[in-house]
Order: C-alpha cells, then sequence, then structure tokens
C-alpha cells in the first residue's frame, strides 16, 4: 500500500464503501432513543460536508474548532474535517471545563492559541461564532 492509501481518509472510505449498509456510528438522544448510522450514510454525509469546507476556505492541516452538541451535524462537521485532511479541535462544553467558564471566552483563547482558520458551531451560537472569527483573522 502507498501512504496515500493507509491514510485515514482512505481507510475511513474504503470502510464505508466496502460494506455501505453496516452501522458505523451511533447517537443516543435525550429521550434515550438511539439512531444508528451506516457507513454509506457517513461517507455521504462527509463528503458533502467536507467540500463545503473546503468552499468556505479551509485547508488541508487547517484547524477547525468544533463548537457543537454530539449528534449528526457534529459527525457530519468532524468527517468532514478529516476527509479534507484539516485538523479537528473539539471543544468541550463551558460547563465541563469550568463551572464558571465562559464559552465565547474560551473560545476566543482557544482559536488565538491554536490559530485556528474555522470555527464549527450551530446556527443559534453564529453571534459568538463571528465575533471569535474575527480573533481568527486578527
Amino acid at each position: 500500500m502507498t501512504r496515500r492509501e493507509t491514510s485515514i481518509q482512505a481507510r475511513f472510505v474504503r470502510a464505508w464503501e466496502t460494506a455501505p449498509e453496516r452501522r458505523a456510528l451511533g447517537f443516543v438522544n435525550a429521550q434515550a432513543a438511539v439512531r444508528w448510522f451506516s457507513g454509506g450514510e457517513l461517507l455521504a454525509l462527509a463528503l458533502a460536508r467536507s467540500e463545503w469546507l473546503a468552499e468556505q476556505g479551509l485547508r488541508r492541516r487547517g484547524v477547525a474548532v468544533l463548537v457543537m452538541p454530539s449528534g449528526q451535524e457534529c459527525a457530519a462537521q468532524l468527517l468532514g474535517v478529516l476527509l479534507l485532511g484539516a485538523v479537528p479541535l473539539l471543544v468541550a462544553p463551558p460547563v465541563i471545563q469550568s463551572p464558571h467558564s465562559n464559552l465565547a471566552l474560551v473560545l476566543r483563547r482557544v482559536v488565538k492559541k491554536t490559530h485556528a482558520r474555522m470555527v464549527i458551531a450551530p446556527a443559534n451560537l453564529s453571534a459568538l461564532k463571528d465575533d471569535v472569527a474575527r480573533v481568527s483573522k486578527g
């Protein structure tokens, strides 16, 4: 195998293409319902997200801060970042970091320290995301 064939991206794609119907990832929601995703579903989500991230300017080895609750969108973003060859940086909820943490302060520090090129967050955090994005450009 060549180096490219042994990359994490190649392994994900090969595994999901080989058995697209096989369970690949699952989530438990607040009501304790389990939602399973097949390899084919994950591959489609990840490829679509990877293309979108590239269009937004994320490049190979670029850092993308992920501030998202666990779930389908988080998985799609995480896998999209990995398929692109970029580096995902998962930020734990501030309550886990410290009961007195402020999400905006935590994100500003993380972006400044890591030189992250992108912050990926749910729509309800768009104002915070825009504020933190200015830090990464400054």
